[in-house]
């Protein structure tokens, strides 16, 4: 693993999510961090700082003459994919999404949590003008009408996001224990507070649709969102570990040099990627037994990429979603999109391998993957996210 920085990542300063932020919000982030900053992303935190200044106006209209009308909304129980980062989150996110009947957080409402309500000219020019046209991480491309993790959500409405870890790498393990594992009351709390508000806001725009939401950190939430929903769906993928990993580091070579105020070190995000994973998956383990039959599926990566369209009629059915069929020739549509998609192709180090063999053991045989072998390509691979 080899994070690199350019000097074109020190100097564009223009696709960062953070610009969403609120002011208390983005000064609050730059004090409590103060010195971790360097002066070489002086440029991207000063862009940052003009745009939150920019849009202050927006959000106060916004918070005057909607704030009490979305605090009233009730949220119908969510439809939740889960799945640790990189375990094919994404493209079942995408594909579920092209269903209509159901709402999902767009990237225009996530990076401007604040403001998509009244001023949504406003945030969709500047979100088109900050998102680059494809993801760092597997090159699929990037719109604001595109379904996107509400993590990035959090992360401009309060402390309580994964995000903050990515902005900040020093903090990336930290940030994990307390805000993805909540294991204090406060944290909770904060979570809670800011999640709900924010499904608030997003059936506030469309009253009565059931929403389809994704992050991955809620792989580690199921107690915590079944206290917000008591009778919310969860649809959980996984993937071989040894490509999980593999890809996670991918994921960090890609985001961290366009999101993060200083430099990481490979070393630190190498034993995040490890340590994460098990604390995450051995939760989920843990907390699935809270949920009935007919609240979970559960399917390998590896299957569903060979016949997405049975596994989501399967998972309608088991979760009561209502009948596939009306939103079949909308997910073939996306499929056919993604065929012209190469495969990644794949190398371990073998002190790495057994690492993971090692600590990530407990998951080998929870998903029934194998120890032994090469983590092979798989169909479709670039687009799991």
């Amino acid at each position: 693993m080899k994070i690199q920085y350019t000097l074109r990542n020190y100097l564009d300063a223009t696709t960062h999510t953070a610009v969403g932020a609120s002011l208390r919000q983005w000064c609050k982030m730059l004090y409590r961090n103060l010195g971790q900053l360097e002066w070489r992303f002086v440029p991207r935190i000063l862009f940052i700082s003009t745009v939150v200044l920019l849009y202050t106006p927006l959000r106060i209209f916004e918070r005057v003459f909607y704030h009490n009308k979305v605090k009233r909304i009730k949220v119908k129980d969510p439809v939740f994919i889960l799945g640790h980062y990189r375990s094919g989150t994404t493209f079942l996110h995408y594909l579920m999404c092209q269903d209509d009947r159901f709402d999902y957080a767009s990237t225009l409402q996530v990076i401007n949590p604040h403001t998509f309500l009244g001023s949504l000219g406003v945030s969709r020019f500047i979100t088109s003008f900050v998102l680059p046209e494809r993801r760092p991480m597997d090159n699929l491309k990037m719109s604001p009408k595109l379904p996107f993790e509400e993590e990035f959500a959090l992360a401009n409405l309060s402390d309580a996001s994964l995000c903050h870890g990515y902005f900040f790498p020093d903090q990336l393990q930290q940030q994990f224990d307390e805000m993805v594992m909540l294991d204090t009351e406060v944290a909770k709390q904060e979570w809670s507070k800011h999640f709900y508000y924010f499904c608030q806001k997003l059936s506030f725009r469309n009253p009565g649709k059931q929403l389809i939401l994704k992050t991955p950190a809620n792989t580690a939430r199921i107690s915590a969102i079944l206290e917000l929903f008591p009778n919310a769906k969860f649809v959980h993928i996984h993937r071989n570990p040894y490509k999980v990993y593999l890809s996670n580091e991918r994921l960090y070579e890609g985001i961290l040099p366009i999101l993060a105020f200083h430099r990481a070190s490979d070393k630190a995000v190498k034993e995040f990627i490890l340590d994460s994973y098990e604390k995450t998956m051995r939760r989920f383990i843990r907390d699935r037994q809270l949920l009935a039959s007919d609240q979970l599926i559960e399917f390998a990566y590896e299957d569903f990429v060979k016949d997405p369209l049975r596994h989501l009629s399967e998972s309608y059915q088991k979760l009561g979603l209502g009948e596939f069929a009306p939103a079949a020739p909308a997910v073939q549509q996306v499929l056919e999109e993604y065929q012209s998609y190469r495969l990644n192709s794949y190398s371990l180090d073998e002190e790495v391998r057994e690492e993971i063999a090692d600590r990530w053991a407990f998951a080998f045989e929870a998903f029934a993957y194998s120890v032994v072998g090469a983590p092979e390509a798989g169909p479709m691979t670039k687009v799991a996210g």
